[in-house]
């Protein structure tokens, strides 16, 4: 059986804006940063939890743990009240009944992800295997057993689809990290609807 495995944040979930904007605000405000250069960082490191961004960006800085903290206390005030995808239950709904294993892969917490899916994901719950921590570990224990399938929204995504050997489609959609030229000009496969993966996943 082969697995489909979707990048929660963008492409299950519609939550990146929220996210970036709330990211970008305290790059901001607790490392000094320009607007402007905040948003090219955030994006440019998008794809792993924000403590691993953060430990990229300011390599053993001391504010990176209370940065962090006071990322997640926010992020978790609102989230449970953000949307999903437009139109990714039914998409997924149908690559399941053509046989795929769907499962959700996230460099958010576990119990976020899950409380998320069971407020606001309605079948989506039932459909989809939750995988959080390491995606690209997780990327090659799928793939030990049959071909895989990373469908995510950002370049760093790409970069860990290649590591773990696994085809890659970029989502270049509303609220997507990464738009369609981004992931064109490095040659990757891409969609900028939800439901364009039922042409290109059979």
């Amino acid at each position: 059986m082969s697995v489909l495995a979707f990048d929660f944040d963008g492409v299950v979930a519609d939550t990146m804006c929220f996210l970036g904007g709330l990211a970008v605000s305290l790059l901001c405000e607790e490392y000094r940063m320009s607007r402007s250069d905040a948003q090219t960082a955030y994006r440019l490191t998008t794809g792993v939890s924000f403590r691993d961004q953060l430990e990229r960006l300011f390599p053993g800085s001391p504010l990176n743990t209370l940065v962090c903290r006071r990322f997640r206390l926010l992020r978790d005030s609102r989230y449970e009240s953000l949307p999903e995808v437009p139109g990714v239950q039914g998409v997924i709904g149908e690559l399941v009944r053509r046989g795929y294993r769907c499962v959700t892969l996230s460099g958010t917490e576990s119990h976020v992800v899950s409380g998320w899916l069971q407020v606001r994901g309605g079948k989506l719950a039932s459909l989809l295997e939750v995988l959080c921590g390491d995606k690209s570990g997780e990327l090659r224990r799928l793939g030990s057993s049959g071909p895989v399938v990373f469908i995510g929204d950002s370049l760093e995504d790409a970069v860990t689809a290649a590591r773990a050997g696994a085809r890659f489609v970029g989502y270049a959609g509303p609220g997507a990290v990464t738009r369609s030229e981004g992931f064109e000009a490095l040659g990757l496969e891409r969609v900028t609807r939800i439901t364009d993966l039922l042409v290109v996943l059979p």
